[in-house]
């Protein structure tokens, strides 16, 4: 998960286990872009230091 100062909270689902996932289903499909608010952000950024 990537978090970034502008609200948004970026998840890659299944990580390098997409190795081979990624011939029958394009990678982007693995990716999710939230935006959330400035408070869960902080919040997220809080929990990764």
């Amino acid at each position: 998960m990537t978090v970034y100062k502008e609200g948004y909270v970026t998840l890659e689902i299944l990580g390098g286990m997409t190795k081979y996932l990624d011939i029958l289903i394009p990678k982007e499909n693995f990716v999710a872009v939230y935006q959330v608010p400035e408070d869960v952000a902080a919040y997220l950024q809080d929990c990764a230091a």
